[in-house]
Order: structure tokens, then sequence, then C-alpha cells
């Protein structure tokens, strides 16, 4: 780290998870604490020679002012290391907020001090007119950019203060038993009984598609939910209050024991496989499988978490 003040100047090398970054402190003519980084070292060297060579020479140095597009990328990349937050995010985290950059990319060719809250107003307006979850999320991104950003010297305007309307909250969507038989139906028969056990168990959509043979013990009627499916791998759930054992019926039994016999070959002993065995993507699952059995059963707005498809007897 380089440290630049009227009458202190060390250096000492910054490492970032696996990088080595340096980081050049100083104060601009306005009171300012400033620190861009750099990834190379002769680069932080030259621009503290020159911040030196300025001051020394009477003038003061004003870094150009940085766009949005360039802050919002180099958080992007600290925040993919883990860098920008407490833990390194999952990769589905990443893919949700390089989906609301690509909302706020009518920034990024502005200066961060020229971020006003009256364009800031109308840009995520535009976006709740057809997506009010994004636009609450985007501008909760922007918040955090823009704090970051302030924290490394960065000098922003106030647009704390926006409101957005919430989305309203939809209703959940409960089943009868007759319903959801009737769902069951129009799935494939390798999978039909996916609708049921779902429903009697309580399992989210990767617990109960990375369900496996090992996790189910028919001598004690229970399935241990201590894994699930996601990003293309079995992985624990995310919390260990999420992982339990839960207690099944003779119902949950005979249509887990029914599913064994009506699956694929699956080398790794899932319950519910796809065609070829393999264990099946979630999304996949829910566009090529339920998403057009909801359809013919008349239940298109159904979704497949079990928020959704609890039966009502």
């Amino acid at each position: 780290m380089i440290s630049l003040s009227s009458s202190l100047l060390t250096y000492q090398p910054l490492g970032a998870r696996g990088e080595r970054r340096y980081e050049v402190r100083y104060r601009d003519a306005s009171g300012r604490n400033r620190s861009p980084t750099f990834s190379v070292h002769k680069d932080a060297q030259a621009f503290k020679l020159d911040v030196e060579r300025r001051r020394q020479a009477g003038t003061p140095y004003r870094a150009p002012p940085e766009r949005f597009g360039e802050v919002s990328q180099a958080w992007l990349e600290r925040f993919v290391i883990g860098a920008a937050g407490r833990v390194r995010p999952r990769p589905k985290t990443v893919r949700v907020a390089e989906d609301c950059l690509r909302y706020l990319a009518p920034l990024n060719d502005l200066a961060i001090e020229r971020i006003r809250r009256p364009l800031v107003e109308d840009l995520l307006a535009g976006v709740a007119g057809h997506a009010p979850r994004r636009a609450e999320m985007a501008f909760s991104l922007l918040k955090r950019i823009l704090k970051a950003a302030e924290d490394r010297g960065d000098r922003s305007t106030a647009i704390y203060g926006i409101r957005i309307a919430r989305a309203d909250e939809r209703e959940p969507r409960f089943l009868t038993w007759e319903e959801a038989d009737e769902l069951r139906s129009w799935t494939p028969e390798y999978v039909s009984r996916i609708v049921p056990v779902a429903i009697l168990t309580m399992l989210r959509r990767g617990e109960i598609l990375g369900l496996r043979d090992r996790d189910i013990d028919f001598a004690t009627g229970s399935i241990a939910a201590f894994s699930q499916r996601q990003e293309g791998r079995q992985v624990q759930t995310k919390t260990r209050a999420g992982r339990r054992t839960v207690d099944v019926g003779p119902q949950a039994q005979a249509s887990t024991r029914a599913a064994a016999h009506a699956r694929p070959a699956t080398a790794d002993g899932y319950l519910f496989p796809s065609p070829s065995g393999a264990p099946f993507d979630g999304d996949n699952f829910f566009a090529r499988v339920f998403k057009p059995a909801a359809g013919h059963a008349g239940m298109p707005e159904l979704t497949s978490t079990t928020s959704d498809t609890p039966a009502r007897r």
C-alpha cells in the first residue's frame, strides 16, 4: 500500500485473494482522500511519483473523474473474487448482479459525481414498469457500488433517499389434491411422482432434484435433506438449519418406491433423473417438464417452488 500525505510516504504491497494489487492513497486539493488501485507495481509507482511531483511543484493534483461503467466493472471484479463482501458469492448471485448492471447501463458514461437523483428516479421508474423486483435489486446494487466508491475516495451524489414502490407480492397458489393429481398426470411417467413427493415432503426444487437412494430410509420412513442440485453440482444446502431429516408417511414412501421403479437407469441413484439418467438441471426441468405440464393442466401461473404447490385436502 502506498500512502501519501504532506509529510509521510510509505509503500507496502496489498494482496487480494490470490492476486496482487497496489493502492495509492493521497489527499486531493479539496481535502478528500483518494485511493486508486493498480494491478501492476510499476503503474502504481509511476502514479505515486506523478502525484508527488505535482505536489512539490505546487500544483494540486486532480484525479480525472471516474465513470460509472468503469467503477461498476471494477466493483464487479472485486465482488466475484469475494473482495467486495464478506464471502465469495455463488455463480448464480454473480449472474444476478450482472443482470442488474445491464439495467444500470444508461449510467455507464456518466462521471460518478454527475449521477443525480432525478436521473436515477427516471431510470428506475422505467425498469419498474415491466420488472418491479429487478428495479429494487438494481437500485440496491447501485447504492452498494456508489457507497464503495465513496469509501475509496470518489465523490458521489445523495441518491439514497429515493423510494421505489414495492412490487405486489403474489398470493400463494394452493392446490387441491385433485388439482395436484391432474398436474401429475401431465408430467412424463419417469418423473410423474415428483409432484406428490414434493407436496408431501415440502422439499425445495434443488433438494428434490438432488434426492438420491442413499437419502431415503424406507425402514424409518424418513428422507435426509442435506444436499441439493445447484449450478450443475451436488452441494450442501445453504444453511445448517436447511439440513434436516424429513419424516414421511406411507403415501410418500409409496410414491418414492414407484419413482425408483419408473426412472431411467442412473449411476448415481438419483430418484428423479433426466431421460439420460443424469441429474436434472433445475432450469431445464422447469422449462421442459414442469411448465408445459402446468400449462396443459390449466395452471400456467404455477412455479416449481414448493410454496406454490402444497395441496389442500
